[in-house]
């Protein structure tokens, strides 16, 4: 199978196509062909860092259809339109489980799916696991106009929390019709100045967790942080902080699943900035765009190719 990976660190340039072997499915595989791939930023510290020798195949979110099952498969079927969380989703097959792997209702596309795994599961987690958003609480989202940070936003918003997003001002309609009722800009306004006491919870989803030193000051004495930085204390001045991490209480199936009802259903809407053609050129210029981040998803998609 054409797979698209890396054997060096480095920019967009060193992705490179490699024919590999189809995978064989096992006990509890689920075998899907590839029909569209989000892209994520954790995929770009993958490129940056890997380290040089055998191949790296980055990829985790994919949107296909199921071709082949191991033993103890229930519920998924030969011929399923699914998405899932996997790895090694650069490719044009991919092995997902059972415990990672959604159907897909006939209304949602593969390029639709494929935009909102990762980011849909993080943000899913972040809302229910993690801060435990109640109605009539105020929130504050750092990382408002990115894609986790988006769908905070929209899945807070429908729970009837107050919203208040903080990202660049280049991005302010974007966050506001996501559903947030105040927005603050980080570049125009001092953000602890502005918000100072102003939430019962504070999400911290910012590129590596930007302002995780003042995210305590955010909210009241009885409030609540959640954040994407590392190395960040337990406790800020009595408040509790959270990182929020892969995993959690809700399996990425359950999480994903709940994403793909919002999403069939009309109340959820991930904003897609480009799809490009499932081609080594495709791979490079959505790594570009990750550099630079376009403020939605980049999916790579098989229909694309036409």
């Amino acid at each position: 199978m054409r797979a698209f990976g890396l054997t060096q660190p480095g920019g967009p340039e060193v992705l490179t196509a490699v024919d590999i072997p189809t995978p064989i499915v096992g006990a509890g595989d689920i075998l899907i062909e590839t029909m569209a791939v989000g892209l994520n930023n954790r995929e770009r510290l993958t490129r940056q860092t890997a380290p040089a020798g055998p191949l790296t195949l980055p990829g985790a979110d994919v949107a296909g259809i199921v071709r082949n099952l191991g033993t103890d498969i229930a519920n998924v079927a030969v011929g399923d339109r699914v998405v899932a969380h996997t790895s090694h989703a650069y490719a044009e097959w991919a092995v997902s489980r059972q415990t990672d792997t959604v159907v897909l209702p006939s209304t949602v596309d593969f390029v639709t799916a494929a935009s909102v795994v990762t980011t849909g599961i993080t943000a899913y987690r972040a809302v229910t696991d993690y801060a435990h958003l109640r109605a009539g609480e105020t929130l504050i989202v750092r990382g408002a106009s990115g894609g986790v940070g988006n769908l905070i936003v929209q899945l807070a918003a429908s729970l009837g929390v107050k919203v208040i997003g903080v990202a660049s001002a280049a991005h302010q309609a974007t966050v506001l019709a996501a559903g947030a009722q105040e927005f603050v800009a980080y570049d125009r306004q001092n953000v602890t100045a502005a918000l100072r006491g102003r939430a019962d919870v504070v999400i911290n989803v910012a590129a590596e967790g930007t302002g995780a030193d003042s995210d305590a000051a955010l909210v009241t004495p009885a409030g609540r942080v959640v954040t994407v930085a590392h190395g960040t204390p337990r406790f800020a001045n009595g408040i509790p902080i959270t990182h929020l991490r892969p995993g959690g209480p809700t399996s990425d199936a359950a999480a994903l699943g709940a994403i793909i009802a919002l999403v069939a259903a009309g109340k959820l809407h991930q904003p897609i900035a480009q799809v490009l053609p499932f081609t080594l050129a495709g791979f490079r210029a959505g790594h570009h765009l990750l550099d630079a981040p376009p403020g939605g998803r980049i999916v790579i998609s098989r229909a694309a190719q036409s």
